[in-house]
């Protein structure tokens, strides 16, 4: 909430009239009400009188330390989702700090909406054009770095190693690194432990099928960065080997077998079979159900509220960066790439903002 618009909201709370508020203040009414309107700001001097009239404190007249609700935070993040879509990463840039101008303590508000702001600029993949956006986005991760909150600090220094890596400081990288407090010392078996003593064997599974679905999907996330850099260097073996693991992977720990389809299509690609991309792609994009329920499976069953919508995860403007390291040059020509591109786009488009 702007200032014009707390003014306006406690003098009506308040019963006040905008005279009634000009004559305490000895100004005009007129003055009041542009105030109200937003096209012009009580003098400073003023103010600790307006708020005294107001019955709040400056903190409050100022929104210093209102933060938005959950709801609100969820409206915004939508907001900037298709601002960046539609008009661009430096128009969503602008929505961002202009929505921090307003809250400007909401630290959930500045990490969530500043990491989606990272996420599209990276996925935009030219570091060099986009420069400038780089700067104010660390400009604004810099906002958290003192913060009270271990978690969100945590996250904010990482986001500027990230930077500094980004730009190829690493001396600078290791540097911050080396000074970040690391906050993920694991005390979940201990925990686990407490609550079995406890009797609570229900949170104890919960918490249990939640370390496994942790550790499976980041076990995932490494086995696709091994097989991504056989695929750089060309080692047919390796990008074998790892595409097999990937697949086991997903099999003993219940993962999409969405993961399984992107393994297959990027050896496709690879070999240069392109009736086989094109017929697994097809089955790809014609997939109904995006969202993944591991509770569906005896190894995740008490895990009810963890459902993930994987068009979040896949969603990208530029169809092709799914696929990077692999070379799809030897497909653009074929008509029936650029219809399933089309296709897959609408797909994601259709699932995205689906609720789960």
């Amino acid at each position: 909430m702007k200032l014009n618009e707390v003014i306006f909201k406690r003098r009506k709370e308040l019963q006040l009239t905008q005279e009634q508020v000009a004559l305490a203040l000895n100004v005009s009414a007129p003055a009041v009400s542009k105030w109200e309107r937003g096209s012009s700001l009580p003098d400073i001097t003023l103010l600790p009188g307006l708020a005294r009239l107001l019955k709040i404190d400056l903190n409050t007249l100022f929104n210093f330390e209102e933060e938005l609700s959950t709801i609100e935070l969820g409206n915004f993040i939508e907001k900037l989702f298709y601002t960046l879509k539609d008009e661009g990463l430096p128009t969503g840039l602008t929505l961002v700090q202009e929505k921090i101008k307003e809250f400007p303590h909401d630290e959930k508000l500045i990490l969530v909406a500043t990491q989606q702001l990272e996420a599209e600029a990276i996925m935009q993949g030219d570091k060099e054009r986009n420069k400038d956006i780089f700067k104010e986005i660390s400009l604004l991760f810099g906002l958290l770095e003192n913060s009270d909150n271990q978690n969100i600090r945590f996250s904010a220094q990482l986001a500027k190693v990230r930077n500094l890596i980004r730009f190829g400081d690493y001396n600078s990288a290791n540097q911050v690194l080396a000074q970040t407090e690391n906050i993920h010392l694991d005390k979940t078996p201990t925990e686990i432990q407490l609550l079995r003593a406890e009797g609570n064997e229900q949170a104890a599974l919960t918490k249990i099928e939640g370390e496994i679905m942790r550790t499976a999907s980041n076990l995932l996330s490494y086995l696709f960065s091994k097989f991504e850099i056989a695929i750089e260097k060309a080692l047919s073996e390796e990008m074998k080997y790892y595409g097999d693991l990937i697949i086991q992977t997903v099999e003993n720990y219940h993962l999409s077998e969405i993961f399984v389809r992107l393994v297959d299509l990027m050896m496709a690609a690879l070999e240069k079979n392109a009736d086989q991309f094109f017929k697994l792609l097809e089955k790809l994009v014609d997939q109904d159900d995006w969202i993944w329920k591991p509770h569906q499976y005896h190894l995740y069953e008490n895990l009810t509220e963890n459902e993930v919508n994987l068009a979040q995860m896949f969603y990208s403007q530029d169809f092709e960066k799914l696929f990077e390291p692999v070379d799809l040059t030897f497909l653009k020509g074929n008509p029936q790439f650029q219809v399933l591109k089309e296709k897959w786009q609408n797909k994601m488009q259709e699932n995205i903002s689906r609720e789960i």
